[in-house]
């Protein structure tokens, strides 16, 4: 990739610019005098022919000025690396151009192209830049130069890798003259001679907490690698009970020493040991991996819960509750590895039962109430995870929750044919009055048996 985002040319004054005419050639239109036929011997007029073709002659066609155009790199600047996070990162250098005119009348710069060649293999690019005549001409200023002129130009260049960068400024050798080419070559990088040895990972050492690695717990991987053309990337993977990986931008040491603390997952494969790999890329993107035996992961931690009896609505606090009905709790629980359960327990009653969560669960839990349980209770709550380890207990206080009995009414039920916009009840007469939507009827009903007495028309519907 490539951005020209400033020039810096040495500008020539228009006056210092030179202006092409048409070519110069011989005018052989007879010239006008005032002489009547037979005034000039013949003698004379001999004469005047040799004049003319003796000036044809002393002024012959000149040669179209032809310009040479050379263009050198005055200094570079880089390589430099730029992350753009822990694992991605570009190679820029600044380039300066100068180009120096020579010959007659002046160069003109048309197009570019160039090439980028990244790792060993310098015979095929990996990206090609292509460029219009008015780009390049807005990077030099209008890019005409006359002879025994120069001007500078400051480009940019970046790649994902260190780079050879080769290409050409083609340009006219005089306006509407030949097109000549001037190539340019930099490298964004050290050399990289094919004889070159890889990268090596000369050392790995593996760090295991003191009673052993469970999931949620950091695994300390150490390693030294080196790099005679300098280090572009390092990486960590672990595979097996489950894929950790770490990417490293490196700024191309040719010696490097990592240590790098690796999060493991909740919900790993237990018992199942790490496979710690180490992979190393040098700025000739040549790849060199070692591999090592981590531990196995063990789970010696409980799980956590905590836990809150919800209000029921219109309760101030959750000591009311009610028979039949459920106690909500909100609660929260973690395990490092998996639950398998949480189990619930009325106090005194010895009422328990448990369900299946996941972890991490953060949600309402209901646990039902007897309908003929009345008084105090307590509720016990606890978890169990994967490996059976035992979560700590929530227990309420022996008077924190109160269950009243439920008032149990008596109900009736019955269907209209009919949309009821108002309800009036008449405990005295034991009538119901509906007001039936957009209809010119008012339908009484028995409060005690919900039948239909009578029906009262209406002048007008009621919408």
């Amino acid at each position: 990739m490539w951005k020209c985002p400033y020039t810096r040319p040495d500008r020539l004054s228009s006056s210092n610019r030179s202006a092409f005419g048409p070519d110069k050639r011989c005018h052989t239109a007879p010239m006008r005098q005032n002489y009547r036929p037979g005034m000039v011997p013949r003698s004379c007029a001999v004469t005047i022919s040799l004049m003319l073709a003796a000036a044809c002659g002393g002024e012959p066609t000149r040669p179209r000025p032809i310009a040479e155009l050379a263009i050198e790199i005055v200094n570079v600047r880089g390589p430099s690396v730029l992350l753009s996070g822990t694992s991605e990162a570009v190679v820029r250098c600044d380039v300066k151009f100068r180009a120096t005119a020579s010959g007659n009348g002046s160069a003109t710069l048309r197009d570019a192209v160039f090439m980028f060649f990244a790792g060993v293999d310098r015979n095929t690019p990996v990206d090609v830049l292509e460029l219009s005549a008015q780009e390049v001409r807005d990077a030099w200023a209008g890019g005409v130069l006359d002879a025994g002129k120069s001007m500078e130009s400051q480009w940019w260049f970046q790649l994902g890798a260190p780079f050879l960068l080769t290409g050409e400024f083609r340009y006219e050798q005089s306006p509407g003259g030949p097109v000549a080419a001037v190539p340019v070559r930099t490298v964004c990088g050290p050399e990289t001679p094919a004889s070159s040895p890889p990268p090596a990972i000369t050392d790995v050492s593996i760090v295991t907490p003191s009673g052993g690695l469970e999931p949620t717990d950091t695994l300390i991987v150490s390693y030294t690698a080196t790099a005679a053309v300098g280090m572009w990337h390092t990486a960590i993977e672990l595979t097996g009970p489950c894929e950790v990986s770490a990417e490293f931008a490196e700024n191309l040491p040719t010696t490097m020493t990592r240590t790098v603390s690796l999060p493991i997952p909740a919900g790993c494969q237990l018992g199942v040991p790490f496979t710690v790999t180490v992979y190393a890329v040098d700025a000739a993107l040549r790849e060199v991996s070692r591999a090592s035996v981590g531990p196995s992961l063990v789970d010696n931690t409980p799980p956590r819960i905590q836990a809150a009896v919800i209000p029921v609505a219109g309760a101030i606090t959750s000591t009311i509750q009610f028979s039949g009905d459920s106690i909500d709790v909100h609660l929260s629980a973690f395990d490092n590895v998996g639950f398998r359960t949480v189990t619930y327990e009325l106090l005194p009653l010895g009422l328990r039962d448990s369900v299946a969560i996941s972890s991490p669960f953060v949600g309402t839990l209901s646990v039902p109430v007897p309908a003929n349980v009345t008084g105090f209770v307590q509720l016990r709550l606890y978890a169990r995870d994967v490996t059976g380890l035992t979560s700590n207990e929530v227990i309420t206080e022996p008077q924190a929750i109160k269950v009243y009995p439920t008032l149990e009414r008596p109900t009736l039920r019955s269907a209209l044919r009919a949309w009821v916009r108002d309800i009036v009840i008449d405990a005295d007469r034991g009538a119901i009055y509906l007001l039936a939507y957009n209809e010119r009827r008012i339908i009484v009903l028995s409060s005690t048996s919900l039948g239909v007495t009578r029906t009262i028309e209406l002048p007008y519907s009621k919408t």
